[in-house]
């Protein structure tokens, strides 16, 4: 932000091309900012609003224009991602602009039309970077497959989706955590937890695997170690709906219903507070209802869980 307010300041008439394109990247990376920070309250509508703007300061710049494309698909606007994007290819088909689409269609789960433009894609040359783009969509891709693949319970089939991935790429943390993911469907709940553990040492405030790794560790009824990850993952995002379900969850799990119940509740008054308008501040500050945390205080929970 500071940034594009120095960029501001300077006159049109004085900035050579190159400030122009700083500036018009910043502005786009800034909305784009704003966008995600709105949507991850619930503020859909204002977080459209401002990729529309984002849309417009892009200009003509086609890897703005992919990203812009992408926010699109975050924010459930399936139509408009495809659509700009496509628009795109039509005056851009390079392998750039290939990739950002195969991450929209990725987004979206157009998984047949993602397939087919992923094998054209291998046979393209690339860059460094495109490299390490195209290698993360191809890890997605056989990720969401096979969680799409579990979900529906047919475990064989998700796991020959991911065993390819897991072959080229044993140390790949995606695509173990899928693995763990098959573990807790199959109820094998140890080898689960035995992954999550050694992600988590080289990753210890992922959110992810942390939420994970306590579901794993409360289906085994190890409530010490989910203990453990519950700490961190509360350090980490104490104003998580997600976060406070899952301690939910653990505490139900051991009986202690009463406990469950003030953090379910607290999840509920975030989720409900995420659905209204809120104010620029309350959005900026992103803070946790006072009355959420003192419930959560007179139960005892929050002061172990954020001394212990």
């Amino acid at each position: 932000a500071q940034g594009l307010t120095q960029l501001e300041k300077i006159p049109e008439a004085a900035k050579t091309k190159e400030m122009r394109a700083l500036q018009r990247r910043v502005e786009v990376q800034a909305r784009l900012a704003r966008a995600s920070a709105l949507l991850a309250q619930g503020l859909r509508t204002p977080a459209l609003d401002e990729l529309l703007l984002a849309e417009k300061s892009a200009q003509n710049d086609v890897e703005l224009l992919g990203a812009v494309a992408q926010a699109y698909a975050d924010a459930g606007h399936g139509a408009r991602s495809l659509s700009l994007m496509r628009s795109i290819l039509s005056k851009s088909p390079n392998t750039g602009a290939q990739l950002q689409y195969a991450a929209v269609l990725l987004k979206l789960s157009h998984e047949v039309e993602l397939a087919g433009l992923l094998r054209q894609l291998g046979k393209s040359a690339m860059n460094p970077a495109q490299q390490r783009d195209y290698d993360a969509l191809r890890v997605a891709h056989a990720v969401h497959q096979a969680d799409r693949l579990r979900d529906d319970g047919n475990l064989a089939a998700a796991y020959e989706a991911l065993s390819p991935i897991l072959s080229e790429r044993p140390d790949d943390a995606i695509a173990r955590s899928c693995l763990a993911r098959l573990y807790v469907k199959a109820g094998e709940n140890r080898q689960a937890l035995a992954i999550y553990e050694d992600l988590l040492q080289n990753d210890p405030r992922n959110i992810e695997l942390l939420l994970s790794a306590i579901g794993g560790a409360t289906a085994i009824k190890n409530f010490d170690r989910a203990d453990v990850w519950l700490k961190i993952a509360m350090e980490i995002a104490p104003d998580s709906a997600r976060v406070l379900k899952t301690a939910g969850d653990r505490y139900e799990a051991e009986g202690r219903n009463y406990k469950a119940k003030d953090y379910f509740r607290a999840a509920e008054t975030l989720e409900a507070r995420a659905a209204k308008p809120a104010s620029s501040d309350a959005v900026a500050k992103g803070q946790l209802n006072p009355f959420t945390k003192l419930a959560l205080k007179q139960s005892n929970e929050w002061q172990n869980m954020t001394t212990r």
